[in-house]
């Protein structure tokens, strides 16, 4: 669809299977609502751990004057590229370049691969996570640094301070570390292990971006006491 003055939106995702799972969950969950089994609540948060929301989420790639966007709300990394190649807009197995891409799920590592980064090299990257449920994720921004390197021209906007994030990250990191042992104790022949302490050389942004000076320099903290302008236009010689 292309709006008043020339946006054009393309919808990449859903696709039907992603659309169908998400109406079956939603019919269970007003099933479960009138029989009073839970409580919305509960059953709010059952839905979303099943991530069957994120599965659906709408992707669309925004076009206009030469320019992209790819807005991408939790969807997975290879349902993104496979809707991307089903609309006719990335050929399988080739790239396409984007001016600004909102990374999926707050760049969670559970949505991403590195050949997510590989097939969609961008300008400017998006990462909207406060460090809430582990998010943004050092493996993610491994990735992002694996694939582009640290010598091609891009800048990774974070929307919350690095140190902000890892004591979020932290706090995340130690929780689950706890519901890891005490399924150990209460099941010891279970096959999942136990992460490891938490260190911050081996598990923070900061110490990411800290032993690569060169990555680090590319990072821009959103102000939060005013909007973040990310300039898109070309740059004219006067």
């Amino acid at each position: 669809m292309t709006l008043d003055g020339g946006l054009k939106m393309t919808v990449a995702g859903p696709m039907q299977p992603e659309l169908l799972a998400l109406q079956e969950a939603h019919d269970k969950w007003l099933k479960e609502q009138k029989q009073g089994k839970k409580s919305s609540e509960a059953m709010l948060a059952a839905f979303v751990d099943k991530s069957v929301p994120n599965l659906s989420s709408i992707v669309v790639l925004a076009e206009m004057g030469g320019k992209s966007m790819l807005l991408t709300g939790d969807a997975r990394g290879d349902k993104v590229l496979k809707g991307l190649e089903l609309a006719g807009l990335l050929a399988p197995g080739k790239t396409r370049h984007v001016n600004l891409l909102k990374v999926p799920h707050h760049g969670s590592s559970n949505n991403l691969e590195k050949v997510f980064f590989e097939r969609l090299p961008a300008d400017h990257y998006v990462f909207s996570g406060d460090g809430e449920h582990g998010n943004p994720e050092r493996e993610t921004l491994e990735m992002l640094l694996e694939a582009r390197g640290d010598a091609a021209e891009y800048t990774i906007h974070l929307t919350y301070p690095i140190d902000e994030i890892d004591i979020e990250r932290q706090a995340d990191w130690e929780k689950e570390q706890a519901k890891e042992k005490a399924r150990k104790k209460k099941n010891q022949a279970t096959k999942k292990p136990v992460r490891e302490n938490w260190s911050p050389e081996k598990h923070s942004l900061g110490a990411l971006f800290e032993s690569n000076p060169k990555f680090g320099k590319k990072v821009v903290i959103v102000d939060p006491g005013k909007p973040h302008l990310i300039n898109l236009l070309d740059s004219i010689e006067l």
